[in-house]
């Protein structure tokens, strides 16, 4: 079964584990299009851009988690062309 972006950002953000960590956004092309803090009241609605929007909706179609001086950041990967 497939998630999308916006599903599985909604799950992270429930764990305490993720709290205020880093999210960075790629789409099908390893383009980085968008990254945030990912914080317990972050709204995806909120924000603006309509490549936004499509980013979070499209399916993920792979994800990196790692941890370093910066703490957690996770990548991921969208199954979209913007």
């Amino acid at each position: 079964m497939r998630i999308t972006c916006r599903e599985f950002l909604e799950k992270k953000k429930k764990q305490k584990k993720y709290k205020n960590c880093i999210v960075r956004m790629f789409d099908r092309d390893d383009y980085e299009h968008i990254s945030f803090r990912l914080r317990e009241n972050t709204d995806f609605d909120s924000f603006n851009n309509v490549f936004d929007q499509q980013i979070f909706d499209s399916c993920v179609s792979e994800y990196f988690i790692f941890n370093d001086e910066n703490g957690i950041t996770i990548c991921l990967n969208g199954d979209v062309e913007l």
